[in-house]
């Protein structure tokens, strides 16, 4: 979208319906959704890790015992 500096109106698909959008209000959700995104997947990221290194010091406690 931000390569198509000739257009100001863009079509949005909402569920089975396209709606005639500005473009620029397009692109700045798009990149906040995009940040949003990126936060969960951080943040999930974390929890794995987190979980694994539990995981490794049960696992290591357990093989000690």
């Amino acid at each position: 979208l931000e390569k198509l500096e000739d257009i100001n109106e863009v079509f949005e698909k909402i569920g089975v319906v396209y709606i005639k959008r500005d473009r620029e209000a397009v692109i700045v959700e798009l990149k906040a959704v995009r940040e949003a995104l990126n936060t969960t997947i951080k943040s999930l990221e974390k929890k794995e890790k987190d979980l694994r290194e539990t995981l490794n010091r049960i696992l290591s406690s357990t093989q000690g015992s």
